[in-house]
């Protein structure tokens, strides 16, 4: 298992920002990022809730079964695509596998 711990939300304020994203689309991961308490279904609600009182849209959000695992995040992101495509970014909560793996799928 993967140990994450959140980022400073400052940062993420700021990367989201950069690319001048108003729209969001959450994505975590059901295994080591719900076990660390930083991308569990929890954090993704307490997340777009952040989002939200910043004024920025979250279009939608899903926890996949493992988001560093290629098919199941193509099938999570098949499955939202709509979403998807409504949104200006893609914020990850998961580990740096996993958020590699959303980037590819």
């Amino acid at each position: 298992m993967i140990i994450t711990k959140p980022r400073d939300w400052s940062r993420i304020k700021e990367n989201l920002a950069s690319v001048g994203a108003s729209r969001v689309f959450l994505m975590g991961c059901g295994q080591c990022a719900t076990v660390a308490h930083t991308g569990g279904e929890r954090e993704l609600e307490e997340t777009a809730a952040r989002l939200e009182a910043e004024g920025i849209e979250v279009t939608g959000w899903t926890v996949g079964e493992v988001t560093c695992h290629l098919n199941g995040t193509r099938l999570e992101s098949r499955k939202h695509g709509g979403e998807i495509d409504d949104a200006d970014a893609v914020l990850v909560l998961a580990c740096g596998a996993g958020v590699q793996t959303v980037a590819d799928a």
